[in-house]
């Protein structure tokens, strides 16, 4: 059963030359009782970029996460478990190890903040928040 903090390396395209490329996604919420959906956000380096969402940059705190990088609020993915697991058994989602605690509530805190992240994405997480009251 997957749970926040679970990470997987995400196909994310193709390079130039043919190889495929892939993104550390990270879930942010436990699966949302109404729409059975997660929040899977991932993070990308800050390397070369003449732009990024500064809302959330770290270096490290996570084997995978070697240079300065940044959560990519406009691009996350949602899900649900079924949906997840058969990624996994696609090869499509390669499981890597979880997320501190600490990274995966600055994640949450950043959703409602970045003014990039999509607006499903944010009512998806305000219908998570709702449902903790």
């Amino acid at each position: 059963m997957c749970k926040p903090g679970d990470c997987f390396l995400i196909e994310s395209g193709t390079y130039e030359d043919g190889e495929s490329k892939h993104h550390l996604f990270v879930i942010v919420i436990p699966f949302e009782e109404k729409s059975g959906k997660t929040i899977l956000v991932s993070f990308s380096r800050t390397e070369d970029r003449t732009f990024y969402d500064d809302t959330l940059v770290i270096s490290g705190g996570h084997p995978f996460i070697t240079d300065e990088s940044y959560a990519a609020y406009y691009r996350p993915l949602t899900k649900t478990e079924d949906e997840i697991q058969e990624m996994i058994e696609k090869s499509t989602a390669i499981p890597q190890d979880p997320m501190p605690a600490i990274i995966v509530e600055q994640l949450k805190a950043g959703i409602l903040v970045s003014e990039h992240t999509p607006y499903g994405v944010k009512e998806l997480y305000e219908d998570y928040l709702y449902g903790l009251l």
